[in-house]
């Protein structure tokens, strides 16, 4: 099959997945839907935050993937409401500063912050803890500034991997990201002689069951922010492959092994199963809600997943909608019915709906946020507010004369703007933004779709 008309069939392939979504989208829930039970008197909700690591939108099997292996994602997702539009950045630390913060990337950018949250900037943890959660973070990290950052922005307690500057993949701390993991935990560095043979994801899983336990013994509502590393590079066997015990992680080459990446997305979705058993086994289900993003933004290149039929190419690090476009679904037995939602969602929009989710306020003192709650939709009210634009602003290069400028686009439910062009792109029937439409063969109403676009750009701008 050639490239050309490989090109052809995945872009008329979107368009049929496009007009479905479309279909069965609707801004405002069903009035009929029925009343959902609030939370149980006087308490307020647990709260999961789930984040993986490189996984794009095509790969769980609840939004149409077909290559991998993940009935607990699926479960929970058909059990709950799954959102058909969130983005992201293309990048991972990009992407993990909005959901934090609430805030757009252009709000962070000094010399050196493509992975490096400010100082100066408030998260979701802040809010909670200061209404009497108990905060952890376990698993990825990759925001810089270690101990001080992380009690700075409101954990607790945590375990997490990358907590200072983001190391290159030469680095033999990403190299061991997985086996002989190089772990930092509550301040220090755990014991390299007590790693030897470890796993991170279940050195990650134990430390969130505990904290788990802990915060039900003295009967303090928790807030995790769970950011599994699967499935980023290296592409690695897991113990539950036959190949892991003789693995040398400081093999370079395990970063070209993507026949792993398979028991990789099997081995997460194993975790989420016993973290769902968890919950249940203590009861505490029902209330608890579990905000869960498949990850942060496209697949790795080098991995092709079969989606609905078609076989699609990673987009890590592409602003096109296979490098933005995540999976994710709200999962609170009881309270959540089960739904698909064809409404936007940004990752800005996650810390005002978490908050709303709590009962609690945002200190004025977090400074403008740019996220708009989707909590209301989450219960199924019948005049919930709705996102009616997506917005990025993505920049990997350090500030400085000879920077190239940011990529900023807006978009709506079928058409995406770059703010340095006037042609506008039908990403749905173009989802590799091959054919932009030139502002002189724009028909009125894309016109009027440029200007709004472009409205919405500036907005942020002046």
């Amino acid at each position: 099959m050639s490239t050309v008309f490989s090109r052809l069939l995945q872009s008329a392939f979107y368009l049929l997945i496009f007009i479905t979504i479309t279909n069965t989208a609707c801004k405002k829930t069903d009035p009929a839907t029925p009343v959902i039970p609030d939370p149980l008197p006087g308490s307020k909700p647990n709260i999961i935050l789930i984040m993986g690591d490189d996984i794009g939108f095509e790969v769980p099997g609840f939004t149409g993937g077909e290559s991998y292996a993940t009935p607990n994602m699926d479960a929970m997702a058909e059990q709950g409401m799954q959102f058909t539009r969130c983005y992201g950045s293309p990048m991972c630390s990009p992407s993990r500063f909005m959901l934090l913060t609430g805030k757009y990337n252009f709000r962070n950018y000094g010399d050196e912050s493509w992975a490096d949250l400010g100082l100066d900037q408030k998260t979701i943890a802040n809010t909670l803890q200061s209404a009497g959660y108990a905060t952890c973070a376990a698993g990825k990290w990759q925001l810089n500034h270690g101990d001080t950052g992380l009690a700075t922005f409101g954990f607790d307690k945590y375990c997490i991997t990358d907590p200072f500057k983001l190391a290159s993949e030469n680095n033999s701390a990403t190299l061991r990201l997985y086996k002989n993991p190089t772990i930092y935990e509550n301040g220090a560095y755990l014991p390299e002689s007590e790693m030897e043979g470890k796993y991170s994801e279940d050195i990650f899983l134990n430390y969130m069951l505990s904290f788990i336990d802990s915060s039900n013994k003295v009967k303090k509502p928790f807030f995790i922010y769970y950011a599994p590393n699967l499935c980023h590079k290296p592409f690695s066997p897991t113990p539950d492959d036959p190949e892991f015990a003789a693995w040398d992680p400081y093999k370079r080459e395990s970063f070209s092994d993507t026949v792993f990446f398979k028991s990789m997305i099997k081995y997460y979705d194993k975790n989420m199963g016993t973290l769902l058993a968890k919950l249940k086994a203590t009861a505490i289900e029902q209330n608890t809600l579990i905000l869960f993003i498949a990850g942060d933004n496209g697949t790795d290149d080098e991995i092709n997943s079969k989606f609905q039929g078609t076989y699609i190419s990673g987009g890590k690090g592409h602003t096109k909608i296979t490098g933005t476009h995540l999976a994710f679904a709200a999962y609170w037995p009881g309270h959540i019915l089960p739904s698909k939602n064809g409404n936007i969602v940004d990752l800005v929009d996650f810390l005002p709906t978490i908050a709303a989710a709590a009962g609690v306020g945002v200190s004025a003192g977090n400074g403008p946020l740019d996220g708009i709650s989707f909590y209301d939709q989450l219960m199924g009210s019948s005049n919930a507010e709705a996102r009616q634009y997506s917005y990025n602003w993505y920049d990997l290069n350090q500030r400085g004369p000879d920077a190239d400028p940011p990529i900023v686009w807006a978009m709506d439910k079928k058409y995406k703007l770059y703010s340095s062009q006037t042609s506008l792109i039908n990403y749905a029937e173009d989802i590799l933004e091959k054919n932009p439409i030139p502002e002189n063969e724009q028909t009125n109403n894309e016109q009027k779709e440029r200007a709004t676009l472009q409205n919405v750009i500036d907005s942020y701008h002046n």
